[in-house]
């Protein structure tokens, strides 16, 4: 294949090149200087750790709109619901049992792992709400 390289210049005086899709995705899977690929195996980063998500869990299952329903409004979550369909679904579960509940809240908002990137500010938010009204429930009903 031979390779086409045209040099244009925009009305704006930015200067641009024409490629292929085939060019552009090379550049991008290019690692900048100084930096080495890194292998599948490398415990270290998380993203090579974490095990895909299911179908089934980009989806709220009917026990977790359940759960969702009986929580009051002000404590209920909506974009984790959006966004985290499949946390939604593992809350849901957890749900009756107050330790694991807390402890599974708690590590969603602490990196226990490290290196992870934490979740948007609205989830965040959300799951701390739902953290500190289980701890309050659990508190009141002793």
């Amino acid at each position: 294949m031979t390779r086409v390289r045209l040099s244009h210049h925009r009305s704006d005086g930015l200067e641009f090149e024409i490629t292929s899709f085939d060019q552009a995705r090379e550049a991008l899977e290019e690692l900048p200087p100084g930096m080495k690929a890194r292998s599948r195996s490398d415990a270290s980063d998380s993203t090579f750790r974490r095990k895909p998500i299911a179908a089934r869990d980009r989806v709220v299952s009917p026990q977790a709109w359940s759960w969702l329903e009986s929580l009051p409004s002000e404590v209920r979550p909506k974009a984790l619901v959006v966004q985290f369909p499949h946390v939604v679904n593992q809350l849901a579960l957890l749900w009756r049992s107050d330790a694991e509940c807390l402890h599974h809240l708690r590590n969603l908002m602490v990196d226990q792992r490290g290196g992870r990137r934490g979740f948007p500010v609205a989830v965040a938010d959300e799951i701390a709400k739902l953290y500190e009204w289980c701890e309050k429930s659990i508190r009141d009903a002793e």
